[in-house]
C-alpha cells in the first residue's frame, strides 16, 4: 500500500498553520514523531499544534505512546497514527467465488476465507452469506475494530460510486442494497470498485513499494470473465462510464460464438472461463479449478484451448500496449497467472506490436496472487477514510 509523502516533503510553508486532516498526514508518514520535531517541522505555533493533536487523540486517530531514550532531560513521547486493531473489512466477489478478508490499516491481510457464488442467486441471499463469512473472519480476534468495508464487484464502476450493473451478469444487485445491507450491520464508510480495476491498484501498491515503482501499469483478470485495470502514477482509470479496461467486450471478429452482451466475436467469447468451460464442456470440465488441474497435468487438448484463449487477450493487449505504454502488465486471476497463459500473452503481443512499444514493459504474473484485490480494495478504503480532506470533514472542521 502507498505511504504518504514523507514528512518533510509535505510541511506547510512558514507561517501557514495545518490542518488537522494535512497534520495527520504527516504523521502517518513516519513511525513516530515527537512534538519538537512537529513544531520544527510545519512551523505551526505550540498553541495551535496542541489544538490540532488534542482534535486528533479525541477521535482517536493519533496516540501518544512510547519514551525517546532520554538525553539528560524530560523524555519526549512518540506521537503515532493510531492504527492499532482497526481493520478493513474488504469483500472480493466474483461470478463463482468471493473473498471475504480483514486486512490492517497498513494493507495487510490478517484473515480471510472464501465462499462459492452462483451468479444467478438472488442477491439479497448472496450478501447475507458474504456477512456470514465475514463474522466468521473477524471472530479470528476479538479486538478487531471495523473502520471501512471495500466491495469489489465484477461490473464498471464510476469514480463518484455509481456502478452499471446493466453491463453485469450480476441482476438484481444495486448500490443502495450492498451498503443498505453492510453499512445496517457495520456502519462503516463503504468503497465500491470494479474488481479487476482493484487487482491493479493491490498490485501497483506492491510495485510503488520498490524503487522500480511502475510509472503505468496495466493488470489483467481473467477468471471466468476478462477485465483489466489501469494505475497511471498511483491513480487509477476509471474512465467516463468506469468501463476503462473493460477490454472483455472487445470484438475479435464480426462472426464467432456469441457473448453474453448479445453480439459476436467478443474476446469474452472466445477465451475467458466461461467460454473455455463451454469448449470442454464434453470433457466434463465444470470448473476453472479442473481447468488448472489438467493444466498443470499436461493434458493436451485442455493446453490447446488455454493457449488459444491467452493467444487472444494477447492480441487484444497489442493493442491496448500500444495506446498507453505501459512499463508493467500484470497477469492475475485464477487462470491469468498461470506459466502457459503469461508465455502465450507475451509471445501474441510480441508479434502484434512494434518493438519500440514494448521494449521495456515487462510482462508478468501476479506476485500478489488472490491477495491482490484485497489489498487493492484495502488502499482505496484507506485512502478515503483517512486523506485530509475526509479527515476534516470527519472532525467538521474547515480544510486549509
Amino acid at each position: 500500500m502507498h505511504d504518504p509523502p514523507r514528512l518533510q516533503a509535505a510541511a506547510a510553508p512558514a507561517g501557514v498553520a495545518l490542518s488537522a486532516g494535512r497534520l495527520l498526514h504527516l504523521i502517518r508518514s513516519e513511525s513516530g514523531v515527537t512534538r519538537a520535531q512537529l513544531l520544527a517541522r510545519t512551523g505551526m505555533s505550540r498553541t495551535t499544534l496542541t489544538e490540532r493533536l488534542e482534535q486528533l487523540t479525541a477521535a482517536r486517530l493519533i496516540r501518544e505512546s512510547r519514551s525517546t531514550d532520554p538525553t539528560g532531560g524530560r523524555p519526549a513521547k512518540i506521537i503515532e497514527f493510531d492504527a492499532v486493531d482497526k481493520v478493513v473489512l474488504t469483500i472480493d466477489l466474483g461470478h463463482t467465488h468471493a473473498r471475504v478478508a480483514a486486512v490492517s490499516i497498513a494493507g495487510v491481510p490478517l484473515a480471510a476465507t472464501e465462499i462459492a457464488v452462483k451468479g444467478r442467486s438472488p442477491s439479497e441471499l448472496v450478501l447475507t452469506a458474504l456477512i456470514k463469512a465475514a463474522e466468521k473472519v473477524l471472530q479470528r480476534s476479538q479486538g478487531w475494530e471495523v473502520v471501512g468495508i471495500g466491495f469489489g464487484v465484477p461490473a464498471p464502476v464510476v469514480q463518484q460510486g455509481q456502478t452499471h450493473w446493466d453491463s453485469s451478469p450480476m441482476r438484481g444487485w444495486s448500490e443502495r442494497l450492498i451498503s443498505d445491507t453492510l453499512q445496517g450491520r457495520w456502519p462503516v464508510p463503504l468503497v465500491l470498485e470494479n474488481d479487476a480495476r482493484a487487482l491493479a491498484i493491490g498490485e501497483d501498491s506492491l510495485m510503488s513499494s520498490t524503487e522500480s515503482g511502475a510509472d503505468i501499469l496495466l493488470a489483467v483478470k481473467f477468471g471466468w470473465g476478462i477485465g483489466a485495470g489501469v494505475v497511471m502514477d498511483g491513480q487509477p482509470l476509471r474512465g467516463s462510464t468506469g468501463a476503462a479496461g473493460d477490454i472483455g467486450h472487445t470484438r475479435v471478429t464480426r462472426d464467432g460464438p456469441r457473448c453474453r452482451c448479445g453480439r459476436r466475436g467478443c474476446l469474452a467469447a472466445y477465451a475467458s472461463g466461461r467460454a473455455i468451460l463451454r469448449q470442454l464442456r464434453h470433457r466434463r470440465v465444470t470448473s476453472l479449478s479442473d481447468v488448472v488441474t489438467l493444466l498443470d497435468g499436461k493434458d493436451p487438448e485442455v493446453t490447446a484451448t488455454v493457449r488459444r484463449a491467452g493467444e487472444a487477450i494477447g492480441h487484444v493487449l497489442g493493442g491496448l500496449l500500444a495506446c498507453i505504454n505501459p512499463s508493467v502488465v500484470v497477469l492475475g486471476g485464477l487462470l491469468g497467472h498461470h506459466p502457459l497463459v503469461v508465455r502465450s500473452v507475451r509471445a501474441e503481443v510480441k508479434n502484434s506490436t512494434l518493438p519500440r512499444v514494448i521494449e521495456r514493459t515487462s510482462i508478468q504474473p501476479s506476485r500478489l496472487g488472490e491477495d491482490a484485490g484485497t489489498i487493492g480494495m484495502a488502499r482505496l478504503v484507506v485512502q478515503s477514510l483517512y486523506s485530509p480532506e475526509a479527515v476534516d470533514r470527519r472532525l467538521r472542521l474547515p480544510t486549509e
